[in-house]
């Protein structure tokens, strides 16, 4: 026989079923909310390396793809113009061919320029000078005309990167001029009472802006004379109105002095704030400076010989763009060998 149950224990039955299922939703709604906005370690790790991915300039990871542009330009022009002092000066580039390449590899991006046939013209400084006698003169001088100190430099082939500002040369010569007038013309070799003061020429050539480095078979020919070495490196000079600073030659350094003699070594310093040179041997092969005067026909040179040199060098009280030797002192190991008549051994010795 069944028991019909009472409505009071169907509403009871009916209450608890209705509070499981409630707390069970509530339980069910914390857990997806507690999974749905907690964030462990590992999503902390996964947010910031997408966010990475997603910032150009954060981004080291994932690499662009490597590509190459690039621009063909002929017949090109740049004139840039700078201060020295109180001048503004003029440079102008010209070149029959002009490669730019945009290059970006391994995340990395380099912009340089490919030159042929490659001019270049610097002035140096402007003055005013007598056109007959060459003497500096005043600005408001009756006999004053517009002077101009200017260097000309050609190359086969010449390289300038953007990215660390290097310019690099091929078979490089440059020539000093002092020419009428204080405008640049290219064709300064032709112009009518130019003034040529000084060349150089190399077969690789770098400039990086501070430093000028030549190398291979290097000649520079200047009022002091000639010289020759397998490496030379040149600190232009930024203030006073001489062409270089200093001047460092290596391997194989032969000095022709106009008139005077010549001078082999190893290694070769000139400082011209002080009008100094400085020479010295190798501790191997050639470690001797040695200076042989120049002698009539038929007459023997003298002959100094010493471990190191110094050199004063002066202006020529008549010509003063001229370059003249006035002491040269020997120190350590000195030999003097006087036109084959007399023979000297000394720590030190001065020849002036």
């Amino acid at each position: 026989m069944n028991k019909e149950t009472s409505p009071r224990k169907k509403s009871t039955y009916f209450l608890f079923i209705a509070m499981i299922s409630i707390l069970s939703i509530v339980l069910l709604i914390f857990g997806m909310g507690y999974h749905t906005f907690h964030s462990s370690q590992d999503d902390f790790t996964l947010y910031h390396s997408l966010m990475a991915e997603a910032n150009p300039i954060l981004n080291h990871q994932t690499e662009k793809p490597s590509y190459t542009a690039t621009q063909q330009q002929h017949q090109v022009r740049k004139d840039v113009y700078f201060s020295k002092g109180l001048e503004r000066l003029h440079f102008l580039l010209v070149s029959r061919n002009a490669n730019v390449i945009f290059d970006h590899k391994s995340g990395k991006t380099d912009l340089k320029e490919e030159l042929s046939d490659v001019n270049f013209f610097a002035q140096q400084e402007l003055f005013y000078a007598d056109s007959v006698t060459g003497n500096y003169l005043q600005k408001n001088d009756p006999q004053a005309s517009p002077w101009q100190k200017i260097y000309h430099g050609s190359a086969d082939k010449a390289f300038f990167s953007y990215k660390d500002w290097t310019f690099k040369a091929d078979k490089t010569r440059v020539v000093e001029y002092d020419i009428p007038g204080h405008e640049i013309f290219v064709e300064t070799e032709e112009r009518p009472f130019s003034q040529l003061l000084m060349s150089l020429e190399a077969q690789k050539s770098s400039y990086d802006g501070k430093e000028l480095s030549l190398e291979d078979k290097v000649r520079l020919e200047h009022p002091l004379g000639s010289m020759f070495a397998e490496k030379v490196v040149i600190s232009p000079s930024l203030k006073s109105k001489a062409l270089f600073e200093s001047v460092v030659l290596e391997k194989d350094v032969i000095l022709s002095l106009k008139e005077q003699g010549s001078l082999f070594c190893q290694k070769a310093l000139f400082d011209y704030s002080c009008m100094k040179g400085e020479f010295y041997g190798n501790n191997a092969e050639n470690p001797f400076v040695l200076y042989s005067s120049q002698s009539p026909a038929g007459r023997p040179p003298f002959v100094f010989k010493s471990r190191s040199m110094d050199l004063l060098l002066a202006k020529d009280p008549v010509e003063t763009k001229k370059l003249c030797l006035t002491t040269l002192t020997g120190l350590g190991e000195v030999n003097l060998d006087y036109c084959g008549e007399l023979f000297f051994t000394a720590d030190r010795a001065v020849y002036n």
